[in-house]
């Protein structure tokens, strides 16, 4: 009978940086994609708001601000969920969810890094700068040989 072997530090501090760079990815999209569908989806009312007698415009902007925030929220915790469950399957020494996890990363600084959306390459925010060096960091663990031995390992 075999021992178990022990999760390495790196395969730990990569799940924990892992974890909370998705966590605030996610919120913060969240607020940002309810946001902007807030907004489209008040232009695209605004044509319906017209045909709303004026004590009933209000009702109908909140159904509208309530329905993007809804939706808003759902997205968010799903794709949330899913990769919460990658990583959570990547400290329990999965090799697919350790190349799905840097899959993840690559494609996230590949749009960070393209994005006309709030990223100016030029003079990125400080909260990119801080998600994009998280990311590195936790790629760079993964792939180091503690960490490479432990995904190697056979599975029980």
């Amino acid at each position: 009978m075999t021992t178990p072997q022990p999760r390495p530090k790196t395969v730990e501090v990569a799940f924990w940086l892992s974890a909370g760079i998705a966590v605030v990815a996610f919120v913060v999209f969240g607020v940002v994609f309810s946001a902007l569908h807030i907004v489209s989806s008040l232009i695209g009312a605004s044509d319906e708001v017209e045909t709303v007698p004026p004590g009933g415009r209000r009702e109908f902007i909140e159904d509208v601000m309530g329905g993007s925030i809804l939706l808003s929220l759902v997205v968010s915790v799903v794709v949330g969920g899913l990769v919460l469950t990658t990583v959570a399957m990547m400290r329990s020494g999965r090799n697919w969810a350790r190349v799905a996890v840097t899959v993840l990363i690559v494609a996230g600084l590949g749009w960070l890094a393209t994005s006309g959306h709030g990223v100016d390459l030029r003079s990125p925010s400080a909260f990119a700068l801080v998600t994009a060096l998280a990311n590195v960091v936790v790629v760079v663990l993964l792939y180091v040989p503690q960490s490479n031995r432990y995904f190697a390992r056979p599975k029980a």
